[in-house]
C-alpha cells in the first residue's frame, strides 16, 4: 500500500524515492549493489518513520483523544452479560486517537470482559491473501504462531499476547483468552466446514455468546456464515465447484496437520452484505435487527458501538431466512424492512402491494401441481376416517419406503418426501427413534418384515457412531460432524430396542454401542442435570427442557444394562426441566427457535419425558407434573381434534396450523394417562387427536404421499412446510397402537 503522507516536503521525497527505486530495477545485475550501497533501504525507512510520525500528528489534531480508562468506561456502559464468550470486530481508527494504541484497546478489553466480567475475548485473526480460494489454493502453510492476522492493528496485537489461544485454520482462524479460550478454539481444523458444527462460531451460537462491533457496521459480521453451514435448507451453494480444497495447518508445538477447506465461491459473494454492492443488505440487516429491539448500541471512545447475544442474530437470520432474504440478497438501499414509522406515500405503497403479489404469483407457479392440490385439498378436513389398523398400515408402508428411497440407501430412513425435493437422505437422529416403532410386537404380526427393516437401521446406526459414542447432528449428507445430545438420547432409543427386542444372537451386536452412547451422554452432562454441551446447532442456544427426551434414551439404557447411574443422571435432567414449568403448566426454553412460543411437538417432547420419568421411578411428581401440562393442552383442542402448532405463555393459540407430529404425540401422553388415572376426558382427548391426524392422511396420490403424515396441517403450515416427516409417522404409528391398546410398555431385557 503506498505511504499517505500529508507534508508536501514527504510527498516529494517519497515521489523521488520511487523513481530512484524503479531505476534501480532496471540496472543490471552487477550494479544492484551499488543502488542499494546508496541507502535506498535507509531512505525508505526513514520515509516510513516520519510518515508514521506525521499520520499520528494528524489523528492527534483531527480526532479526540481517547486513553484506556475512558475505553473502560464506554465498555462498562454497555450492559455486557457476565461470564459470555465476546467475539468483536474492531476499528482502531474509529476510537478516536487512541493513546497507547491497540495496546490500550485490547487493556480495556481484557479488564472489562475477562477480569471483571469473567467472560472470554476473542477476536477474527483472519489471514486472508486475497478470497478464500486464492489463499487456500495459494498453498502456504498456516502456523498459529507466525500467520499474521490481515484484519486490523488490535487483532494482530491481540494474537501475540500472552495465553491467547489461536484455532487452526489457514484462512478464518480465531484468537481468544478468558475461560473458554481452549474450548472455542480447539477444534476448528476438525470441522466440516468453517462455521459449521464445532467451529468456534457454531460453538459461540451454542454459549449464546455475544457478537460486537467497536466501531463497525453490521457489514463485515462472520458469524453470518454459521446459517450457511448450520441450515441444510439454505437457498445458495456458497461454496466453490471445487471444494473442499486440501490444505496445512500447524500447531504452537509445530505439528501440522492436514485438512479440508470448503472455500466460499467469489462470484457468489459480489453482493454480500460487506462488499459495495451489499449497502442496502446492510442498512436492511440493521434496521431489522433494531426493530425486532435486538440491536444494542452504545459508545466506546468515539465510536458507535453494537452488541446483541450470537442465538438473537441467528434467530433475525432464519427469520429472515422465511422471508426469502438472506446476506446475499440484493435490497434497494430506501427497503424497510418492517412497517415503517412513518407512511410511505400512496404511490409507493401501491407499486409495494403490486410487488408483493407478483411475488406471491411467481412463488404460486413454482409449486408443483401436487402441492398446489394438497394445499386445496386441506382447506378443509377430510371426512373420511380411515380408522387405527388402516391408518398403521399405511404409515408403515410409507416408513418403509423412507428406507428404500432415502438417500443415500445406506439403512437409514429419509427424513421426508417433499413436493418440492422428493425424497430427502437418511436422518441418523429420528431412524433412531423409529427403530422401536418397527420392533413393536403388533407391528412385527401384521408386517413379516419389520425386524429385518429394523435391524437393517440399526446396524446402520451402529456404524455411523462416533468413537466418542456419541452421534452427529442433522441428516447424514449434511456438514455437521459433531456428537449432539439431544440426536444421541433418540439413537439410543433404537438400539436400547434393538438389544432387547432382536433374538439373542443379533441383540449382542448393539450392547457396547448402548453402553457407549449412554456413557457419552452421561460425560457432557452437567452436575445440575442440564445438557449445555454438545447441543444441537439447528436450534436456538442454550439447554432445553425438551431433552427430557434425551433423558428417556438413558432410562431405557438402565433398563437393558443394569447400569443405574444412567437412570440417576435421566432423572437429574427431568429435575431441572420442572424447574422450567410454570404454575400453569408451560415450560419456559422448550422450543427449537421460539422461545415464548413453544411447539406442540416440543412441549410433547417434554411431557413424554416426564411420563417415562415417573414410569421408571414411580415417582408421583413427574405423574402430577406430566397432567399439569397435559389436561391444559387437552383443554386447547378444539371438537375436531386440532391442536395448535404453537402456544403462547398463557396457553393461547400463537399460530393458525396444526404440527401433527405434536398431536400424535400428546395423544400418546393422553392414552399413558388416561390409563394411570382413569380419567376419561384424556382418554376422549387422546381418540379426538388420533381421528384427526388419521383424516389428514392421503389414500391416494403419489408414493410419498400415500400414508406419509405431514409436518402441519394445512400443508403450508410453517412447521414442515410441503413435507411428509419421517419423525410424524413414527408418532402417528405410536399413537394409534396407544389408542387400541398395544403400544408396549417399558421392560427391561427379555
Amino acid at each position: 500500500m503506498p505511504l499517505k503522507i500529508n507534508d508536501f516536503r514527504f510527498r516529494a521525497l517519497n515521489t523521488a524515492f520511487r523513481a530512484t527505486r524503479k531505476a534501480q530495477r532496471l540496472l543490471p545485475a552487477p550494479l544492484q549493489p551499488l543502488a542499494t550501497a546508496a541507502g535506498l533501504p535507509e531512505a525508505r525507512d526513514w520515509l516510513e518513520r516520519q510518515a508514521t510520525a506525521t499520520r499520528q500528528r494528524d489523528l492527534a489534531t483531527a480526532r479526540p483523544a481517547v486513553n484506556r480508562e475512558s475505553l473502560v468506561a464506554g465498555l462498562r456502559s454497555l450492559g455486557l452479560p457476565s461470564g459470555r464468550i465476546v467475539f468483536v470486530h474492531s476499528s482502531l481508527k474509529s476510537l478516536g486517537f487512541v493513546d497507547g494504541g491497540p495496546e490500550a484497546v485490547l487493556d480495556a478489553l481484557v479488564q472489562v470482559i475477562v477480569a471483571e466480567l469473567g467472560g472470554t475475548l476473542a477476536f477474527p485473526t483472519f489471514s486472508l491473501q486475497g478470497s478464500m480460494e486464492d489463499t487456500v489454493r495459494g498453498g502456504a502453510v498456516f502456523d498459529a504462531r507466525t500467520t499474521p492476522s490481515a484484519v486490523g492493528a488490535v487483532t494482530e496485537r491481540f494474537r501475540q499476547r500472552p495465553g491467547v489461544l489461536r484455532s487452526l485454520h489457514p484462512t478464518h482462524s480465531i484468537a481468544a483468552l478468558g475461560p473458554d479460550a481452549r474450548w472455542l478454539c480447539e477444534a476448528h481444523h476438525t470441522c466440516g466446514t468453517t462455521f459449521g458444527t464445532g467451529s468456534p462460531l457454531a460453538r459461540l451460537l451454542e454459549r449464546n455468546g455475544v457478537l460486537m462491533g467497536l466501531g463497525t457496521t453490521l457489514g463485515p459480521v462472520t458469524f453470518y456464515h454459521v446459517l450457511e453451514d448450520l441450515r441444510a435448507d439454505f437457498p445458495l451453494s456458497v461454496y466453490s465447484a471445487d471444494s473442499p480444497l486440501p490444505a496445512i495447518v500447524r500447531d504452537i508445538d509445530g505439528t501440522e496437520h492436514a485438512m479440508q477447506v470448503w472455500a466460499h465461491d467469489s462470484a457468489i459473494g459480489r453482493t454480500r452484505i460487506d462488499r459495495d454492492a451489499g449497502e442496502g443488505i446492510r442498512r436492511y440487516v440493521t434496521r431489522y435487527l433494531e426493530q425486532t429491539d435486538r440491536l444494542r448500541w452504545g459508545t466506546v471512545g468515539v465510536a458507535p458501538t453494537w452488541w446483541l447475544p450470537a442465538g438473537e442474530m441467528y434467530a433475525a437470520l432464519e427469520e429472515l431466512l422465511a422471508r426469502g432474504v438472506t446476506i446475499y440478497t440484493v435490497v434497494p438501499a430506501e427497503t424497510e424492512p418492517v412497517a415503517a414509522v412513518t407512511p410511505e406515500p400512496p404511490l409507493r405503497q401501491a407499486r409495494q402491494l403490486l410487488a408483493g403479489r407478483v411475488r406471491g404469483v411467481q412463488q404460486e407457479l413454482m409449486l408443483p401441481r401436487a402441492a398446489r392440490a394438497r394445499r386445496r385439498r386441506d382447506q378443509v378436513l377430510p371426512e373420511l376416517d380411515m380408522g387405527p389398523q388402516q391408518a398403521i398400515d399405511a404409515v408403515v408402508d410409507w416408513l418403509a419406503q423412507a428406507q428404500r428411497h432415502a438417500r443415500p440407501q445406506d439403512g437409514g430412513f429419509a427424513r421426508d418426501w417433499s413436493y418440492t425435493h422428493g425424497w430427502a437422505p437418511s436422518y441418523p437422529e429420528t431412524s433412531g427413534y423409529i427403530v422401536p416403532t418397527l420392533l413393536e410386537p403388533e407391528i412385527r404380526r401384521r408386517r413379516a418384515d419389520a425386524e429385518d427393516i429394523a435391524l437393517r437401521a440399526a446396524r446402520w446406526l451402529v456404524k455411523i457412531q462416533l468413537d466418542s459414542g456419541g452421534f452427529r447432528g442433522g441428516v447424514v449428507t449434511g456438514k455437521a460432524t459433531a456428537p449432539v445430545t439431544f440426536n444421541t438420547g433418540q439413537i439410543l432409543m433404537g438400539l436400547c430396542a434393538a438389544q432387547r427386542e432382536l433374538p439373542e444372537s443379533l441383540a449382542e451386536e448393539f450392547a457396547i454401542p448402548v453402553r457407549k452412547a449412554a456413557d457419552w451422554l452421561v460425560s457432557v452432562q452437567d452436575d445440575d442435570g442440564a445438557w449445555r454441551k454438545s447441543l444441537t446447532s439447528f436450534a436456538m442456544a442454550g439447554p432445553k427442557a425438551y431433552e427430557t427426551h434425551t433423558a428417556w434414551g438413558l432410562l431405557e439404557a438402565a433398563r437393558v444394562t443394569g447400569e443405574e447411574r444412567y437412570a440417576n443422571a435421566a432423572l437429574r435432567q427431568v429435575d431441572w426441566a420442572l424447574s422450567l414449568q410454570q404454575h400453569n403448566g408451560w415450560f419456559d426454553r422448550c422450543c427449537l427457535s421460539d422461545r415464548d412460543n413453544p411447539l406442540t411437538h416440543t412441549l410433547a417432547y417434554t411431557v413424554r419425558g416426564v411420563l417415562e420419568a415417573w414410569r421408571y421411578s414411580g415417582d408421583a411428581r413427574y405423574l402430577t407434573a406430566a397432567l399439569r401440562t397435559a389436561e391444559v393442552m387437552a383443554a386447547c383442542m378444539d371438537a375436531n381434534g386440532l391442536l395448535a402448532g404453537r402456544f403462547a405463555r398463557d396457553w393461547s393459540r400463537a399460530v393458525p396450523w396444526s404440527c401433527l407430529t405434536g398431536t400424535s404425540q400428546m395423544a400418546i401422553c393422553w392414552g399413558i394417562l388416561a390409563e394411570a388415572t382413569g380419567d376419561p376426558k384424556l382418554a376422549d382427548a387422546m381418540r379426538r387427536a388420533n381421528r384427526f391426524v388419521r383424516r389428514t392422511v392421503a389414500q391416494t396420490g403419489s408414493a410419498g404421499e400415500v400414508g406419509g403424515v405431514a409436518g402441519s396441517f394445512p400443508i403450508d403450515g410453517a412447521y414442515g412446510r410441503w413435507q411428509f416427516l419421517n419423525w410424524a409417522a413414527k408418532f402417528t404409528v405410536d399413537a394409534q397402537l396407544q389408542e387400541l391398546g398395544l403400544l408396549s410398555e417399558p421392560r427391561a431385557r427379555r
